[in-house]
């Protein structure tokens, strides 16, 4: 059978022809068992306090590194841009000429 609530197997066993004592004993023997067994089976399933540890170290590296990465990206684009970025000095020759080429016609 299994328990629907945690999805474990229940291993239940039938008390033929005991006193009520021993039946009582023995229930009581098998639910501390069982719920050791349940306990158990929960702590293997929850994180430990060190692998939180090494995630929580995880993310503050993998956040630093982004943030770097995002900083050096800031940069170079900002050096694309003043590379771009056309210069007066430059646009007045290049009015000249058109000009020039105007009046050439």
């Amino acid at each position: 059978m299994i328990d629907p609530n945690s999805g474990y197997r229940i291993i239940t066993y039938k008390l033929i022809n005991k006193p009520s004592a021993e039946k009582s004993a023995s229930a009581n023997a098998r639910i501390a068992c069982r719920e050791r067994l349940h306990h158990a089976q929960e702590e293997k399933g929850r994180p430990s306090i060190g692998e939180f540890q090494r995630l929580r170290e995880k993310l503050r590296t993998d956040g630093e590194r982004i943030q770097r990465e995002i900083e050096e990206y800031n940069e170079l684009s900002q050096m694309v841009m003043q590379l771009t970025k056309p210069s007066p000095k430059a646009s007045r020759k290049f009015e000249h000429s058109v000009d020039r080429q105007r009046t050439d016609i």
